[in-house]
């Protein structure tokens, strides 16, 4: 009897001198697997654009262009959920859907993905108004780890580019001029601008993972 009094004393010392205590929620998420990773990613770029506005027409019609942005976008492992925009200029930097994907990812892991970034500022003669700019910039994004780059084999191309189109049908915001006038009584009904001459920035890429 004693025995089993002596017993039962330690058990209920031990259990006084040890609480039970509970796992907070933000380390359960820690230690949970994300669902994929929030990308926050960066570009500056300036070029210098130029296009006929007709095929019979020698005159080449010039001008500048430049953007920086930061945007973020989130990114989930499951490679059927598409990318979604959560900070930044999320009406006028675009994922591009329909773009296949890089030539060499990393790791079957990274997802090839593009973005077009319509806040470009044009500069340069009557130009503003007619013609509108994108810079195109493509990444490599990891939504398993957070890992992301851009393709340095093709860092001309990947590391960012304009384009853009000209309207004959619209006015100049500068003069007030039709574009029709301004492009020089352009043949077709868009004049298309894949003729530009850029410098860039390093693109930034950051991550943090997400679990909802």
């Amino acid at each position: 009897m004693l025995v089993l009094l002596t017993f039962l004393l330690i058990s209920i010392s031990l259990a006084a001198a040890s609480p039970v205590t509970s796992t907070p929620a933000s380390e359960m998420s820690e230690r949970a697997t994300p669902l994929g990773y929030i990308f926050t990613l960066g570009w500056s770029s300036a070029g210098y654009c130029s296009v006929a506005g007709n095929k019979y027409d020698i005159t080449r019609h010039t001008w500048r262009s430049w953007t920086t942005s930061k945007v973020s976008f989130k990114v989930p492992i499951d490679a059927q959920d598409l990318p979604l925009c959560v900070q930044g200029d999320c009406k006028r930097i675009e994922y591009d859907r329909y773009y296949e994907g890089g030539t060499h990812p990393p790791t079957p892991d990274y997802r090839g993905m593009r973005f077009d970034d319509y806040t470009s500022t044009i500069v340069g003669g009557e130009y503003p108004g007619c013609c509108e700019a994108a810079f195109g910039v493509k990444f490599y994004l990891n939504p398993h780890n957070g890992a992301g780059q851009y393709d340095t084999e093709r860092e001309e191309e990947d590391g960012g580019a304009f384009m853009g189109f000209c309207n004959p049908h619209k006015r100049s915001s500068v003069s007030g001029k039709s574009c029709y006038e301004v492009l020089d009584h352009p043949q077709q009904p868009f004049v298309f601008v894949a003729d530009c001459v850029g410098t860039r920035l390093r693109p930034t890429i950051s991550s943090t993972p997400y679990y909802s």
